[in-house]
């Protein structure tokens, strides 16, 4: 995958999502969401994991 496949986070998306969901691509017609993993925990259990 490149970065060029990737597509932006849909409007349709929570504000939430759009916080960890960097953006979207298509691998064999299915949607896969490219998350920012330093994006889903609060930032102290990140850095004890």
């Amino acid at each position: 995958m490149n970065d060029a496949a990737v597509q932006p986070t849909p409007d349709v998306a929570s504000e939430h999502v759009k916080s960890f969901v960097k953006g979207i691509f298509s691998i064999d017609g299915r949607m896969i969401s490219l998350i920012e993993l330093d994006h889903v925990l609060p930032e102290r259990e990140a850095e004890a994991a």
